[in-house]
């Protein structure tokens, strides 16, 4: 069963890549796993140890988006190169990917359970676009919201399909034809461009956490291969006390 795993967005710590996937992919031999990441280039790359397939570093403003304009579009942006990177290596190789987790790279998950649910979304032929969510799409204040924005496991036309989401509302502004009660931000663009776009949708339960670098990282180093990883990051989230000033500080060490 082959595997793309697709990184897009901000980099915030390290650990991740060459502590937790790495061991995901090192204990996962059922799942043929290729990594692919975009993001910036405003930290010392060499430090990662895991092996991409194909990547993407580019200077902050190599997007000529405004970079102080909201992170949506900037999101959107790295979404849309690393799947074409996918893309491009399918074409080159001649072998489409069973599955594509698209993800930011400051997520960790329940391992043992994400392995399962990719096995179990792979064992039928998915015959449209196809995208398995956490919690599925819901109708809150009357708009279409997801709980959780940043992990998407699809089939590969589906992965095709959602590379296309930058151009659909950053460029061309196709959302502006739609009579949408809308807003701005990741829990808002995906599911109504999922919605638009035919996705079938489906609902797989996968424990996942945003890592806050100043909080949880040291959490991570010492457990990162432990099932118990998620039980004490929630700990921490629990125990901790918020200071907005340092909390999406980014440690690269």
């Amino acid at each position: 069963m082959k595997l793309a795993i697709c990184f897009y967005g901000q980099v915030r710590y390290i650990e991740s890549f060459n502590l937790f996937y790495k061991h995901f992919k090192d204990t996962n031999t059922d799942l043929d796993i290729d990594f692919f990441i975009s993001t910036w280039d405003d930290f010392d790359i060499s430090k990662i140890n895991l092996t991409f397939k194909e990547a993407n570093f580019v200077p902050p403003n190599e997007s000529g988006l405004d970079l102080l304009g909201g992170h949506t579009p900037l999101m959107a942006y790295h979404l849309k190169k690393v799947l074409n990177l996918k893309s491009k290596q399918e074409l080159e190789s001649g072998r489409i990917y069973d599955a594509v987790l698209t993800i930011r790279p400051d997520i960790v998950f329940k391992t043992s359970l994400m392995a399962s649910n990719i096995l179990e979304f792979t064992s039928i032929e998915h015959s449209v676009p196809t995208v398995s969510l956490h919690d599925g799409i819901k109708i809150q204040d009357g708009t279409y919201h997801l709980a959780e924005d940043f992990m998407f496991l699809m089939n590969s036309t589906g992965a095709d399909v959602h590379s296309k989401l930058f151009d659909f509302f950053f460029i061309n502004e196709e959302h502006k034809s739609q009579n949408w009660n809308y807003r701005e931000g990741g829990h808002w663009v995906h599911p109504h461009y999922f919605l638009h776009k035919n996705f079938n949708v489906v609902k797989q339960h996968i424990s996942a956490l945003i890592v806050r670098p100043v909080r949880d990282l040291e959490t991570l180093k010492e457990q990162y291969s432990s099932e118990d990883l998620i039980i004490n990051l929630v700990s921490n989230m629990r125990n901790y006390e918020i200071d907005k000033k340092t909390f999406k500080n980014r440690v690269i060490v």
